[in-house]
């Protein structure tokens, strides 16, 4: 992908230089933000009280013995920004006053620690020593955090080593996903890690943002990550929410930071390998027998100091960290189905348990106006000269022959190809020091997944490649002892290679597949997915992109002390890319169409309706998406005033836009996927051509316009986008921190926060193939009888009527082949205004207990739904009672949810002393919307009636009203240089050395909502309505098999939607116990050996999963068939750590 800009991206990246070039000259060049930094600051003054100036603070780092200098000013203020987390020192001098000097403390990531000096009168070679209270606590910042420390990210049981598992530890922090990414797709997972995708304080799974050293690692298309860091490259993360200061900005959920490892004055670093085995897993109750598995996780670190021959200096100022670890895993997947016998492909189903009837004998029913009658096949056996030839070669060539399987006997038919993983994943970090004045660092990471997966059928392989790509620098310059600049700039890229093809020659051919349904952009030829429901299913796909995600991000920060006042301006850029084709086909066949059309559900057979090559449905994705150049821009300006001794007030504005990206780029002009597309808009019944192409008949193919005019409701835009930017957010933070005594302190905040970056890209590119282009195919109930056609009229080779080589779209962009997920073209950017009322009390030097009100309402969600249905339920066609019946219905996103949250949330934590460390939260909550995040109808909308959407308002996909979460690490006091010592070297190397680590997790169940599948209000929304409730849905005796009172819920009457409320059941509530033991043995110096056993869910707890939510299907209807977690899996691992 090319790295110039465009004109109007240029112009962006021009007019954001201008500004920061600016407000360098404004300050003098300054600043440095602290988002994967924390600060220190304080009042300066003696023991009457009165104000020092001009004393010289120094703060050490005690790892890298880097030292920083700032002065007390007219007000004895001081102040340190952007430092990097770590333990430190701090000493102040002046003539006439002894030295101070504070005891050793840590800074973690976004705090801020208030240190105040007292100087006592004396001479400068006197010191006193001070241990500073209140160092633990928060006093700059009333935003909502947990930090999660180094010592808990490496020894915490990690199930497949991803950090994400550790998100969940955060109050507010609810682990349900309902995104379309929620068990981690289009994102670099190893297969058996606990990916965790949060919603955070009540905020959209989306609406997370995700930073690796204060800088952009965000996955713009699903918004993830790009590269998760190496767990033993990581020193600490934080998940920060409602933030009061305005350097945060862009998403309303969790900022996600992680902060990595630098080197220090001294070697240090590690080797591990992690072993899981099927051989140490339980059983899933649900299964008959552990599945095999063979994982291995591996790898290295190594940091310190740079030493160059003849470059002494460089030891003191520049420092190294590099990581690197690899991944491997196999695990068998055993997929079964039913292949059709010798005979059956001759013809004779007589051993298919239903009647099978004749498509090709439908007539009306001269009894029954409106109905048809068909001729039954005699015992179902079928003239072999009626079987299509094709579809025989086709079954012959790619399907196993049929086997007895005595495991499955109901199937005849095994796939047991393996799914196989390999990553890697890198890290190399540099950071110097020139002088007390420039500080620099850079860090490159990269990763690569590949995996290989069944198809479906043993002659079909589909493969994936992710490789990732995550880089960036900072510079940090001190003009003085008030002012400062920090200029960063970030990369980060994601690739997505997915392929799934048969090794078998010829399929195509074979089965006769014409270019309607097997020919894609680039002259590619796939085989349509062919699925007989209830049998078999496979076929090709290709979907590469080269350019998933990528963005480049440029940020500047300026910082500037005076009087009491710390002010910051800020601003940054980050560019928006996306490339990728999705190429695929499919073939359904469903027994309707060789059924008795008065008995649709209890006869008929999709094997007969294959063998006769009458299909039910197709689907064809022919698209080359390219957006043309987008981004995400925000400005801020904030102020921390020091009122008082005790009173700290943040007051700040940030201003966000995100330049959302056009579909389409010049260069495709003409092309499948090209800028001339469209979409659907609601409001006024109109159809959006963003730009327009020349008639079929001058260009021959799609996209083109059928006879060069455009129908009466198809309008053109006026600047080639559908979509445009939100150009207001402004939102105004406020937040006051009161220091009532050393120990205790109180926070208050609010602000309005807007979400730039979730679906930003997904978005745009939805509009992918629309009209007038036909780079999206979708057709439905085919070859069933009608009033003006009796007898079936497509095949499974060409099921697009009308469709040919010539990929000419229809005359209308109004038909059921035109179906997309549509975007409202004025659709416009969430934000939500939040606040927070908490306390935070040091009851120890190392343990803090906080107590925090959090509440939010939220705006302008997305709620994605099936559109343009009938109005109001009643007989006849439903398209006739919609909105614009000359428009087709189809999925639809607008923003108009509204969301609240409110929850008390409870934190116990106690930094590692003594050998103990531990973090206990609780959070009571509800979150309501109608939306659930929403995107694409697919992310926990479900709402059944369009048009009144308050109906269904309700407690959101992801709402959970009680949350528990603990975790520990536990170093036994017993050893040599422990609290109980034997005194024998011998003994104490035979008793110590052994440490636990645990971490507990409970939570209320998961809400579900009931469905009915037909469409009972007759609305054209099928499979959204749901039943009315008629008793009381909790049974008296709970179980898997009745986990709700099915008999409380029946069908509504005809024409009418049912009552039950959206997400109105929950099943099994959810517990969670992993633990870890460690022994370690001393090895050559400080090296010493670690053996490590884990185990995830160590209870082998049984957590029942969502029950069967489908009122037309009785079997299922309220039964549990599986599980919401995992067996239990037990892990063991060696590492060496020095």
């Amino acid at each position: 992908m090319s790295t110039s800009c465009s004109r109007p991206t240029c112009a962006k990246l021009a007019l954001f230089l201008s500004f920061m070039v600016l407000v360098s000259q404004l300050w003098s060049p300054s600043a440095a933000a602290q988002l994967s930094s924390a600060s220190v600051t304080g009042g300066v003054k003696d023991v009457s009280g009165a104000v020092v100036p001009g004393a010289r603070i120094v703060l050490k780092n005690g790892a890298t013995g880097v030292e920083r200098a700032a002065t007390s000013n007219d007000s004895g203020s001081y102040n340190f920004p952007a430092v990097p987390p770590g333990p430190y020192t701090l000493q102040a001098t002046k003539t006439g006053f002894a030295t101070f000097s504070s005891g050793g403390f840590t800074l973690v990531v976004s705090q801020t620690s208030t240190i105040d000096i007292t100087m006592t009168v004396g001479a400068v070679n006197e010191t006193v020593s001070v241990q500073a209270e209140g160092q633990t606590l928060e006093t700059g910042s009333s935003q909502l955090g947990t930090v999660i420390g180094s010592r808990e990210v490496t020894d915490l049981p990690l199930n497949g080593r991803n950090f994400t598992q550790l998100l969940s530890l955060t109050p507010g922090a609810s682990p349900i996903s309902v995104a379309q990414n929620g068990s981690g797709d289009r994102t670099p997972t190893t297969f058996g890690s606990a990916f965790t995708f949060p919603a955070v304080n009540g905020q959209t799974n989306r609406s997370n943002f995700f930073m690796v050293d204060g800088l952009n690692d965000e996955n713009s298309w699903y918004n993830t990550y790009t590269v998760a860091p190496i767990i033993d490259a990581i020193q600490e993360f934080k998940v920060l929410s409602h933030p009061d200061q305005a350097q945060y900005g862009g998403v309303t959920g969790g900022i996600v930071n992680v902060v990595t490892k630098s080197g220090t004055q001294h070697f240090h670093g590690s080797a591990w390998e992690y072993l899981r085995n099927d051989f140490f897993d339980a059983r899933n109750p649900f299964l008959s027998s552990v599945t095999p598995l063979r994982q291995n996780q591996f790898g290295g670190s190594l940091g310190g100091p740079v030493i160059l021959p003849k470059l002494a200096g460089l030891r003191k100022n520049t420092f190294f960290f590099v990581a690197a670890e690899g991944f491997l895993f196999s695990q068998p997947s055993n997929s079964f189905f039913i292949v059709p016998t010798a005979a059956e492909l001759n013809g004779d189903l007589s051993a298919v348990p239903t009647q099978i009837y004749d498509p090709s004998s439908t007539r009306p029913d001269p009894a029954n106006p409106g109905q048809f009658l068909r001729t039954a096949y005699a015992n179902n056996q079928i003239t072999p000269s009626e079987v299509d030839p094709r579809a025989v070669a086709y079954a012959k060539l790619v399907l196993p022959a049929p086997i007895f399987i005595p495991s499955a006997p109901q199937y005849n038919a095994i796939n047991t190809e393996s799914n196989k993983q390999q990553q890697q994943n890198y890290t190399v970090r540099i950071d110097h020091n020139f002088g007390d004045h420039d500080f620099v660092w850079f860090r490159y990471s990269a990763e690569r997944l590949n995996e290989t997966t069944p198809g479906g059928l043993p002659s079909i392989t589909q493969t994936l490649s992710e490789p990732g790509q995550n880089y960036g620098a900072s510079w940090m310059h001190v003009f003085g002892p008030s002012l400062s600049l920090q200029a960063q700039f970030a990369r980060s890229h994601l690739g997505y290679d997915s392929e799934s093809l048969f090794s078998i020659p010829n399929v195509i051919g074979t089965y006769g597949a014409t270019p309607a349904i097997a020919g894609f952009v680039g002259g590619i030829q796939l085989m349509p997915q062919i699925g007989v429901n209830g049998f078999f299913s496979g076929g090709e796909s290709s979907a590469p992109s080269p350019d998933l995600s990528t963005t480049w991000q440029y940020k500047s920060d300026v910082t500037k002390s005076f009087g009491r006042h710390v002010l910051q301006v800020g601003g940054e850029w980050n560019s928006l890319g996306h490339t990728e084709k999705q190429l695929y086909g499919q073939v359904g066949f469903a027994p309707q169409q060789t059924a008795d059309p008065n008995n649709l559900g209890t006869t008929g057979s999709a094997l007969a309706s294959f063998l006769l090559n009458v299909p039910d449905n197709a689907y064809r994705r022919n698209v080359n998406i390219a957006e043309r150049p987008g981004g995400i821009m925000g400005f801020y300006v904030q102020d921390q005033m020091r009122v008082t001794e005790k009173l700290t007030v943040n007051a700040g504005l940030r201003y966000d836009r995100t330049f959302i990206p056009g579909y389409g780029t010049e260069s495709s002009v003409g092309t499948q996927g090209s800028i001339e597309t469209g979409d659907m808009d609601f409001d006024n019944g109109t159809y959006i051509v963003q730009q327009l192409p020349p008639s079929c008949e001058d260009r021959g193919h799609a996209p083109c316009i059928p006879g060069g005019v455009l129908p009466a409701h198809v309008v053109v835009s006026p600047d080639r986008r559908i979509l445009h930017d939100t150009k207001t957010n402004f939102g105004p933070r406020i937040g006051a921190i009161y220091r009532a005594n050393p120990r205790l302190v109180i926070h208050v905040g609010f602000g309005i926060i807007f979400d730039n970056w979730a679906a930003a890209i997904q978005l745009a590119q939805n509009y992918q193939g629309s009209w007038p282009d036909i780079g999206t195919q979708s057709v439905q109930s085919l070859n069933l009888p009608s009033g003006t056609s009796l007898l079936p009229t497509v095949t499974g080779q060409n099921p697009f009527l009308g469709a040919s080589a010539s990929d000419l779209p229809a005359s209308t962009p109004f038909t059921p082949s035109n179906a997309n997920y549509y975007v409202d073209p004025n659709i416009r950017n969430p934000y939500s205004e939040q606040y927070n009322l908490g306390i935070e009390q040091q009851l120890t030097q190392n343990m803090n207990l906080s107590l925090n009100y959090v509440g939010s309402e939220s705006h302008r969600l997305d709620v994605g739904t099936y559109y343009n249905t009938a109005v109001t339920p009643g007989p006849g066609d439903p398209s006739a009672r919609s909105l614009y019946p000359y428009m087709i219905a189809s999925n639809y996103d607008r923003s108009i949810g509204n969301g609240t949250y409110n929850a008390l949330q409870l934190a116990l934590s106690r930094r590692f002393e003594g050998g103990l460390a531990y973090q206990i939260s609780y959070t009571w909550s509800k979150s309501i919307d109608e939306g659930s995040s929403g995107y694409f109808g697919v992310e926990g909308t479900n709402v059944q009636n369009p048009y009144n959407i308050r109906g269904d308002r309700s407690v959101s996909a992801f709402d959970l009203p009680q949350q528990f979460t603990a975790n520990v690490n536990y170093e036994a006091p017993v050893g040599r240089g422990k609290r109980f010592s034997t005194g024998n070297r011998l003994a104490d190397y035979a008793l110590g050395g052994w440490q636990g680590n645990a971490i507990f997790s409970a939570h209320s169940g998961q809400n579900f909502s009931l469905n009915l599948d037909p469409d009972i209000a007759n609305v054209g929304n099928e499979g959204y309505e749901r039943p009315n409730l008629v008793g009381n849905p909790k049974p008296a005796h709970q179980s898997k098999d009745e986990w709700f009172n099915t008999a409380a819920f029946v069908a509504p009457a005809q024409y009418t939607y049912g009552d039950v409320g959206r997400n109105s059941l929950r099943q099994q509530g959810f517990w969670d116990l992993d633990l870890s033991v460690f022994r370690q043995f001393p090895m050559y110096g400080s090296a010493r050996l670690e053996l490590r056993g884990e185990a995830f869910n160590a209870t082998n707890s049984v957590i029942l999963g969502t029950p069967g939510t489908d009122l037309s299907s009785p079997t299922t209807f309220g039964v549990v068939s599986s599980t919401a977690n995992d067996a239990r899996k037990l892990q063991i691992a060696a590492k060496i750590i020095f």
